[in-house]
């Protein structure tokens, strides 16, 4: 046969082959499709049913509080068992942080703020402390606010708590107002200690 026939037969096969390749991509184009849609709808759909659950954010009070009056003061002494006043004699303002591990969704969904204290010496003392919430003073949506609470420790028990929760506030909602970044600061007796800091929030498991 001629060249040009050789030649003829060469491009016929390989045209051939042409054909197979896009046939096969023609039919594996619905396959991709449809597992694109897949992906798409298990992504976006997880952020369609976004689902709250109750969680507990621990503090460590040796962390989490510091001194604000007196400054400095000599007595205060953070360890592994709390935040401690181991002054006789002498109180001390003492100021704890709270907030979210995480910035899920709405970063003001917090529940309610704990607090826990103890007497050292096994003698009852009354320990005041003032919850605050807000932004800023002056906020037009969420001006500082604040909310004092008294318990008093006992002998019988290890520990006495105390509990903000958003009607402490004045509100109705299930969330503290404006609680980005609330705080408590306490007026702590001598021989006594904060040992339990904990807030508990919303945790969005849908972002």
């Amino acid at each position: 046969m001629s060249v040009g026939g050789i030649q003829r037969r060469w491009v016929d096969k390989r045209h051939f082959k042409t054909e197979q390749k896009v046939a096969s991509m023609t039919k594996a184009f619905p396959v991709l499709s449809l597992l694109a849609t897949m992906v798409c709808v298990s992504v976006f759909g997880g952020y369609a049913k976004a689902e709250l659950r109750q969680e507990a954010n621990y503090l460590n009070p040796a962390a989490a509080c510091q001194v604000s009056e007196p400054a400095g003061g000599a007595s205060a002494k953070p360890r592994a068992t709390g935040f401690r006043n181991e002054s006789a004699t002498q109180g001390m303002f003492v100021i704890c942080g709270y907030g979210k591990p995480t910035r899920d969704g709405n970063d003001a969904n917090i529940r309610y703020l704990i607090l826990g204290v103890t007497s050292i010496d096994g003698i009852p003392a009354t320990v005041n402390c003032t919850g605050v919430t807000g932004l800023y003073p002056g906020h037009p949506v969420h001006p500082l606010m604040y909310s004092t609470l008294s318990v008093t420790t006992n002998s019988y028990s290890p520990l006495t708590f105390f509990n903000w929760f958003p009607a402490d506030w004045g509100s109705a909602d299930i969330y503290i107002p404006g609680g980005y970044e609330p705080s408590v600061t306490c007026l702590l007796p001598p021989r006594t200690a904060i040992i339990y800091v904990a807030d508990m929030y919303d945790l969005d498991y849908g972002m």
